[in-house]
């Protein structure tokens, strides 16, 4: 066991047991801290072009992940399969320093920036959602709805700041059915509306 309460250092130390750094008990690989103090910090410091990284390893790979900050550019990337700088080699989800986040993107250009494909997946008999807002008041919703109602729909708020089914679209059937300003299709009809409707050009029937 070797303990300090002072200042000192090593070269090409190794530790076979628990390292504890402010406690004499640690229960972790690395333990910084007794749980005594309101706040701890670790700090990796490279220089101001430079990188700092962890990696997240196992027996066949030491550097399977890595949790990098990249101070050229000023980002911060998970990356896999080896760490380098941040290029969109390796970088799976990258954050810059305004907090927009890319996803297979190195520069994200709003606040969340998806290169490929986004999976939505409710529970079975539920209901997912995209949810617009200001602020905190409701503006706008995309639901689908894998319940009995099985509806693909688009919300708005009316004046009272409710939303209503603007758009309504059946699913999980071969009949295209399309509600506009209500829920319930006319019995046999691909397209109800609830309302008068106005065109400018020609209608066909």
């Amino acid at each position: 066991n070797i303990s300090s309460s002072g200042t000192g250092s090593f070269s090409d130390g190794r530790f076979t047991g628990k390292v504890g750094i402010g406690t004499t008990s640690p229960s972790r690989n690395l333990q910084i801290g007794d749980g005594t103090n309101s706040s701890e910090v670790l700090t990796l410091v490279s220089t101001n072009t430079g990188l700092t990284q962890i990696g997240l390893g196992d027996s066949d790979d030491d550097n399977r992940i890595q949790l990098i900050a990249d101070h050229n550019q000023d980002l911060f990337s998970i990356q896999t399969g080896g760490g380098t700088g941040i290029n969109g080699t390796r970088d799976r989800l990258v954050i810059d320093s305004s907090g927009k986040v890319g996803i297979n993107e190195t520069t994200p250009l709003e606040k969340l920036h998806v290169i490929g494909n986004i999976r939505i997946e409710a529970l079975e008999e539920g209901v997912s959602y995209l949810d617009f807002r200001e602020i905190n008041d409701e503006r706008a919703r995309i639901n689908i709805d894998t319940t009995t109602n099985n509806n693909f729909t688009l919300q708005t708020t009316n004046v009272a700041g409710n939303l209503t089914d603007r758009l309504n679209i059946k699913t999980e059937q071969n009949d295209t059915q399309v509600v506009i300003g209500g829920v319930t299709p006319a019995p046999n009809m691909e397209l109800t509306v609830v309302g008068d409707i106005s065109a400018s050009g020609t209608v066909f029937a």
